[in-house]
């Protein structure tokens, strides 16, 4: 019940990263004074930092009601409808509280980058334009630039971009991925293929992002057999996901090894029928194997 320990407590446990820790302290001191704003506020962004975003919604939506001019509270709540996908809410939000806070470069980041998910690059421009002005060493305004003018097929200076957000941080992983992209459009795949390692070593246990990698490796044939363990390594992480089963069917495929192939190909097709490239791997596997009228029948 020592209320001013508590308080450190929570401090501390925030600046330390601790956020479960921190949320139960927070949790306490409301017990103790329930009609405290500033430990509604911190209990509601451990619980943020926490993935518990319902929870962080219900008391942001109340703090946001009753202080609409704050401009924490406002960024905060429109941080957790993002995170909750709500995105729609959120630029709402983002959207009043900039009329309150013009000169903040972050709100001009988190619109575009609402803008840029749906695809409404013209809307999206001016506000990366202006958030380069505001702080011209945020990454993520050229990462978006770098997306729009890949869209509009502009790639070498979309590469610019990703390069230059990469230089200005070189720990985003989706910088990376972006370029990637780039560079796949460019007929650049060595560039593409060393890219997307560099997200796998970002981002280790990503399957998405190990399968993407390894299927790209296949697909180009870049070292098959490297390939396959980086799909390996995503079939482990999600052992029924149809698409990462479909790529290790087409490395051993690759590979001539028709037997591990049809395997993974049978059950990649049984998850999912109805996707063309399952099944026209699944078809190709068949005819190697001299199945003839089941592979026209799948191809």
């Amino acid at each position: 019940s020592n209320v001013e320990a508590l308080e450190r407590l929570g401090a501390l446990f925030s600046k330390l990263g601790l956020s479960y820790k921190a949320s139960d302290v927070y949790k306490q001191l409301l017990k103790l004074n329930p009609n405290n704003k500033a430990y509604q506020y911190e209990y509601a962004l451990s619980l943020l930092q926490n993935m518990e975003y319902k929870k962080a919604i219900k008391i942001l939506r109340r703090l946001y009601k009753e202080s609409p001019n704050s401009k924490t509270i406002g960024y905060l709540y429109g941080l957790a409808l993002e995170a909750n996908h709500q995105p729609v809410k959120a630029f709402d939000v983002y959207k009043h509280v900039l009329a309150l806070d013009p000169k903040n470069p972050k709100l001009y980041e988190r619109i575009a980058s609402i803008l840029v998910d749906q695809g409404k690059y013209n809307e999206a421009l001016p506000y990366i334009e202006k958030g380069i002005k505001l702080n011209p060493l945020n990454a993520k305004f050229y990462i978006f630039k770098a997306i729009i003018l890949g869209s509009q097929k502009h790639y070498l200076r979309a590469k610019s971009y990703a390069d230059q957000s990469i230089k200005l941080d070189p720990h985003d992983y989706r910088s990376y991925f972006i370029r990637a992209m780039i560079e796949d459009k460019l007929h650049q795949i060595d560039n593409e293929i060393q890219d997307l390692k560099k997200v796998v070593a970002l981002k280790p246990h990503d399957a998405d992002m190990l399968n993407y990698l390894g299927y790209t490796m296949l697909l180009y044939n870049k070292d098959i057999k490297q390939g396959i363990d980086y799909v390996k390594k995503a079939v482990k992480l999600s052992p029924k996901n149809p698409s990462y089963l479909d790529s290790l069917a087409y490395g051993y495929y690759l590979l001539k090894n028709y037997k591990d192939a049809l395997k993974y190909s049978e059950e990649a097709y049984k998850l999912k029928p109805d996707d063309p490239v399952i099944t026209m791997h699944f078809g190709m596997i068949k005819l190697a194997l001299g199945e003839k009228q089941e592979a026209k029948k799948l191809l």
